[in-house]
């Protein structure tokens, strides 16, 4: 005789429905963020080219309007340490191309990939109309936390 047995058949469909509500709401958190990820990746392109002086494939890289030139793996840690970060990107009007832009100061990123800051260049770029410069060859930061939060800013070269 098992404890199920002394379960009323009321109970147990009891059970099984809170187990089944349950199920449903996990599914669609998962959904969320599932779509959430389908958007965030979206505008992610890999793909193999060639260098103009030879055959030698390269791989390609690109977000939306920067293209990803550097040596890291793109979900590598942008940073050796652990910690939060933000990328300011400042505003020069001699690179505005449309002339309503202005400096951008990112989202806190914490622990973040190089693809997480990526992201980030992404909207700053958008942000201070600079399309000019979209290359992302390095990522250096500010050597000390900035302000009462304690975050380090981004720095990152973008070459043009």
């Amino acid at each position: 005789m098992s404890y199920l047995d002394l379960l009323t058949e009321d109970l147990i469909i009891k059970i099984l429905d809170t187990t089944t509500n349950i199920l449903k709401n996990e599914i669609s958190k998962l959904e969320q963020k599932n779509e959430k990820l389908n958007e965030k990746i979206k505008p992610l392109s890999i793909g193999i080219g060639f260098n103009i002086d030879s055959d030698i494939p390269v791989r390609m890289i690109s977000y939306d309007r920067v293209e990803y030139v550097m040596d890291k793996y793109l979900f590598d840690r942008a940073f050796e340490f652990d910690g939060m970060f933000q990328v300011h990107l400042k505003y020069d009007d001699d690179w505005d191309q449309i002339g309503n832009g202005k400096a951008y100061y990112g989202d806190i990123l914490i622990n973040p990939t190089c693809f997480d800051v990526l992201v980030e260049i992404n909207k700053g770029i958008n942000t201070t109309k600079d399309f000019s410069h979209r290359w992302l060859e390095h990522l250096d930061y500010q050597a000390t936390p900035y302000g009462s939060k304690g975050f380090y800013i981004i720095n990152p070269f973008l070459g043009s």
